[in-house]
């Protein structure tokens, strides 16, 4: 159960950036030039709405993940450092393959 919730926060903070894109781009199609209308104001709260949601997870998954990666028992001193600093600087990219490489590997 815990791997799979892992695996489904992973992915969740890149999946919550790539929505706003896809909120600004319909925005930005339905506002135009024209001045902001209430279709606009809905999806520019959306947006942030989304945006802080994504951007949250990514900040707890990177705490919760360096936590996983410092008391793995499996992984060298080095591999851990190594993980904390893909961890802090590639967060996006780095979740899910921290999942496949340690996560799931683990028993």
């Amino acid at each position: 159960m815990k791997k799979t919730v892992t695996c489904i926060l992973s992915f969740l903070p890149a999946l919550m950036i790539a929505i706003t894109f896809i909120i600004m781009f319909f925005v930005l199609i339905i506002v135009g030039d024209e001045p902001m209308n209430a279709i606009g104001i809905i999806g520019m709260v959306l947006l942030i709405i989304f945006e802080l949601i994504g951007v949250f997870l990514a900040l707890g998954l990177i705490v919760w993940y360096m936590i996983i990666a410092c008391k793995s028992p499996k992984l060298s001193v080095g591999m851990k450092i190594f993980w904390c600093i893909l961890l802090y600087c590639f967060n996006l990219f780095v979740f899910p393959i921290f999942w496949f490489c340690v996560i799931l590997k683990e028993e």
